[in-house]
């Protein structure tokens, strides 16, 4: 599929973009086009894909700003946090499971 699905209040489901389940686990996935070359970024695996949304909306906002199309708002402290972080920085937190 190409979102994460997810039961939601009233029995409909939720999709999350960015994401991608591997097996029974999931990861943040954002493709980013650099110098006319396309990237990806990735976050660690875990079992709840509301977590990687959450970690997908954090990479989105550091490559691609406040304009960003992501899953969820981004907290203050979350914004601030990508804001004083290296893209690296943030994607290292993020593979070792650390989230921000």
């Amino acid at each position: 599929p190409a979102g994460g699905e997810r039961g939601a209040a009233g029995g409909g489901k939720q999709v999350f973009r960015y994401i991608v389940k591997i097996g029974a686990r999931w990861r943040a996935q954002v493709g980013h086009m650099e110098a006319g070359v396309q990237r990806k970024y990735y976050g660690c695996y875990v079992s709840d894909p509301e977590v990687a949304a959450r970690d997908a909306d954090m990479v989105l906002y550091k490559l691609r700003g406040a304009t960003a199309a992501t899953n969820f708002p981004l907290t203050a402290q979350e914004r601030d946090y990508c804001d004083a972080s290296s893209l690296s920085d943030l994607i290292g937190v993020l593979k070792s499971g650390g989230g921000a």
